[in-house]
């Protein structure tokens, strides 16, 4: 079931997710990415993937997640622009903190928990 499947993930596992679940969406209904390693090359495959799973009927819940010193907050912000400017429902959000370990396994790691426990639909 897709809507009780998905994949969420942290800096090059973000990006890794984004991409696997948009590829995917008949296999992702919740697609996830914490403080993802955007490059600013790649916002407009990530647009063309979410696009595509659109006019397929089957995007999933998508969320992008950075933090104020997040490396990656520019283009995960452009990215966030970019899905907005094409029609793609999508969450975001900008947390304070850092792109750091304590930030992923605290704070930022039990908001994307959380969010994938708000999102996935199981019965």
């Amino acid at each position: 079931n897709r809507t009780a499947t998905g994949i969420d993930g942290v800096s090059l596992g973000g990006i890794t997710a984004l991409q696997v679940g948009l590829a995917r969406p008949d296999i992702f209904g919740v697609v996830g990415a914490l403080q993802p390693a955007i490059r600013s090359e790649k916002i407009g495959t990530l647009t063309t993937l979410a696009s595509k799973a659109k006019q397929s009927g089957a995007l999933p819940k998508l969320r992008l997640t950075t933090s104020r010193d997040d490396y990656y907050r520019a283009a995960i912000a452009q990215t966030d622009a970019s899905w907005t400017a094409a029609g793609i429902t999508h969450d975001f959000s900008d947390l304070p903190g850092p792109h750091d370990y304590i930030f992923n396994r605290g704070a930022g790691g039990l908001e994307m928990l959380f969010w994938q426990d708000r999102t996935l639909t199981i019965s």
